[in-house]
């Protein structure tokens, strides 16, 4: 009797024995199964998080231009042409335009435009930007007192215009002189999605096509030095010009040469002028001359502003 009682006592204890180690082989893989799966969670859950880098994109209504932006900014769709971003600050206002604002004028031509920033402000400086295959020019400036709107005379300003179709500018503003990086995250960012018009708006080029000006562009305020820049494909690649003024005075002239691979084929060339002049205009001429009778040939004429 004593005997059957150690025998099944021996079998409760290496039942229960097993089976507490099979509750705890299950408990083990669970909470290891959920802590993995809670890993891999919080790593998707990252992923999915803004962080500077993910972009969002905010296209006008005509699709003239689109341009790309961090999630993390905030942004101001104020109609269907014009946006404004603030970097990781809400607005404070309706009145708060952000840090960059652009918007779209469909009432002024780019010269128009460029013409408005240097009336409206002292110490205007100018460069050429190249945006998606598409040259713009950035001023800055200091308001001039004449000028009455929401900032007081002296504050810097800086604008930067694009000519899009239909003779109408994009105009990229930096409103935080802080936040000059954020603006060229903006202007880079920028897809100048119909530029089959303003291409040609932003370039003169001679009946034939064989000479091609970039810069300046008809109707560019240009001071000396100014650099013309474009391509050619002309004889002995010898690009010809001539700068004169209202008056018909003479202020620049000589030749330079274009930087073609082989016969036939387009290269670039550029062109330093030094000049001085009291007239506020004139007309650059690039052309080249003819090896027969020494007539100018492949003619490009652009009126120019002296500032």
């Amino acid at each position: 009797m004593a005997k059957n009682t150690s025998t099944w006592l021996i079998m409760f204890v290496a039942i229960f024995i097993i089976l507490l180690g099979v509750v705890g082989t299950g408990v083990v893989i669970n909470y290891f199964g959920k802590k993995v799966n809670n890993q891999e969670t919080t790593v998707s859950d990252q992923t999915n998080k803004p962080n500077g880098t993910i972009k969002d994109t905010f296209t006008t209504d005509d699709g003239s231009w689109t341009v790309n932006y961090p999630s993390v900014w905030e942004k101001r769709e104020n109609d269907n042409d014009s946006i404004s971003f603030k970097e990781n600050t809400p607005f404070d206002n309706q009145v708060d335009r952000g840090d960059v604002y652009l918007w779209t004028n469909t009432s002024i031509s780019m010269a128009t435009a460029v013409d408005d920033f240097y009336a409206t402000h002292d110490n205007v400086s100018e460069e050429s930007v190249l945006v998606d295959g598409q040259y713009g020019t950035r001023l800055s400036g200091e308001i001039n007192e004449e000028t009455v709107g929401m900032l007081p005379p002296g504050t810097n300003e800086e604008q930067t215009f694009f000519a899009l179709p239909n003779d109408s500018v994009l105009i990229v503003e930096l409103l935080n002189f802080d936040k000059k990086a954020m603006y060229q995250d903006v202007l880079y960012g920028l897809q100048l999605t119909d530029k089959t018009k303003t291409d040609a708006q932003m370039t003169t080029s001679s009946a034939a096509g064989n000479i091609v000006v970039d810069l300046p562009i008809s109707g560019a305020k240009i001071t000396s030095p100014a650099i013309v820049t474009g391509k050619a494909r002309v004889f002995e690649n010898v690009v010809s010009f001539e700068l004169i003024d209202d008056s018909g005075q003479v202020l620049a002239d000589g030749f330079t040469t274009a930087r073609a691979a082989d016969i036939g084929q387009f290269g670039d060339f550029e062109i330093n002028l030094s000049f001085v002049t009291s007239d506020n205009s004139g007309t650059l001429t690039v052309y080249t001359t003819s090896a027969k009778d020494g007539s100018r040939e492949d003619v490009v004429n652009i009126d120019v502003d002296f500032e």
